[in-house]
């Protein structure tokens, strides 16, 4: 899979929660931000599948 680099600005009071919550689940913030965003596009996708008319 290629890779792209996508800097975020993130507010100092939202860096400190993804902070707290990755040392909770032993990761990274980068990874947690990563499965948020997995798992957001995933629904994106569901949602798009079912409004999407059936051929």
């Amino acid at each position: 899979m290629e890779r792209v680099r996508a800097g975020l600005r993130i507010p100092y009071d939202l860096n400190c929660c993804l902070t707290r919550e990755a040392q909770k689940r032993g990761i990274a913030q980068n990874a947690l931000i990563l499965q948020i965003l997995w798992a957001w596009a995933e629904q994106e996708n569901r949602e798009l599948s079912k409004s999407s008319p059936q051929s």
